[in-house]
Order: C-alpha cells, then structure tokens, then sequence
C-alpha cells in the first residue's frame, strides 16, 4: 500500500512540475526609499510606472530610517529595512 501511495506520489511530482516551471514568475524589484530624501520620488515614480506597466514586475518599496535625521520623519519608515539594504 505505501508502495504505491510513494508510486502515485513520484508519477503526480513529475507530471505537475513542468507547469510549475513553464508558469511565469514575476521579478521582483526593491526599493529603498524615504519621504524625507530629495532624490526618492523620481526612483518611487518609475516603480509605480513598473508596477503599472509590468504584470511580471512584483515591485517593493522598503522605506529606511536614516534620512528620519533631517528632520522629516518618514512615517512608513523602519529599521529592518536598513538591515535589508546592508544585506
């Protein structure tokens, strides 16, 4: 019996895994931005034109902390996505 459940188990692996593979996968875009930084806007522009344009784009915008220092503070920003960026 378990011959066969392990049998049935192999033959199902090897007829779903082509459609696993031949499925498109999006690429995925990161972004690391701020509200509080003078350069992000163009650079959050364009993702939200990737994400508009692009169904095969899954776009994330990470917001860091450090530009919290110039005295805007970002209210989505958080330190693991310092951490993220370093990595």
């Amino acid at each position: 019996m378990l011959a066969r459940f392990l049998i049935a188990l192999c033959a199902a692996n090897v007829l779903v895994s082509p459609a696993f593979a031949a499925a498109p996968r999006p690429v995925v875009v990161e972004l690391f931005t701020s509200q509080g930084c003078s350069s992000c806007p163009p650079a959050d522009l364009f993702l939200s034109d990737l994400s508009d344009t692009r169904p095969d784009v899954l776009p994330l915008a990470f917001h860091v902390t450090y530009w919290n220092q110039l005295g805007w503070k970002d209210p989505f920003s958080f330190g693991d996505a310092d951490a993220r960026q370093a990595r």
